[in-house]
């Protein structure tokens, strides 16, 4: 799928409403570009935190702790304090390397170990680096939110809704196909919520 830029995404996106094209999300003074350039940033990162996806995976070393006299630094209940990355920008830490014990409150990752890497959720920005299915989900998501706003009808907003939600598990599905299936370790418990079953490290940091 060749769209590289978010006026693109866009575009997309208010076809699915049968809306009219944007031509840019700041000089554009089009209702459409206005309401595009209000929801696209935040759909992106929604749509990025929802699941891990291939693309979006980093690993970091969160470096040095947190000072005893920094704002951040914890008070009570963890030892340690860690600023989350912000190059490229973690949207959503999904384990700990060794499953640390650790607890996130606003960008910092407490814990009682002086050091600590993690694997998480990076901003995307450009959407040249999407994966075809993660790109038609994002659209779903803003055709959504747009679907009000543009067409006042909400028989169409909950049919971008239920088409949403299908984008989303048909992009999941193949992103899962890439790479070697992740094991189980033995002494690992499974809790089931919803349905869906998800292990013990992904239970304590969600």
């Amino acid at each position: 799928m060749s769209w590289t830029g978010e006026v693109e995404v866009c575009n997309a996106a208010l076809s699915m409403l049968g809306a009219a094209r944007i031509t840019d999300l700041v000089t554009d003074t089009s209702q459409a570009a206005i309401l595009c350039n209000l929801f696209y940033s935040q759909c992106r990162d929604s749509v990025l935190s929802a699941y891990p996806w291939n693309f979006a995976i980093e690993r970091a070393d969160l470096g040095a702790p947190l000072a005893s006299t920094d704002a951040d630094a914890p008070v009570w209940g963890f030892v340690y304090g860690f600023t989350l990355p912000t190059n490229p920008y973690c949207l959503r830490v999904l384990e700990t390397e060794d499953h640390i014990t650790h607890r996130i409150e606003g960008r910092v990752l407490y814990t009682d170990e002086s050091s600590i890497n993690i694997r998480y959720i990076a901003r995307v920005e450009s959407p040249a680096q999407f994966s075809d299915g993660f790109k038609i989900a994002l659209c779903a998501n803003m055709a959504m939110y747009l679907a009000m706003p543009i067409t006042k009808s909400k028989t169409i907003m909950d049919a971008m809704s239920a088409l949403y939600t299908y984008q989303l598990a048909q992009a999941q599905q193949f992103d899962t196909q890439e790479g070697t299936p992740d094991e189980i370790d033995s002494d690992e418990m499974l809790y089931a919520r919803d349905g869906a079953f998800v292990s013990r490290t992904e239970f304590l940091i969600r």
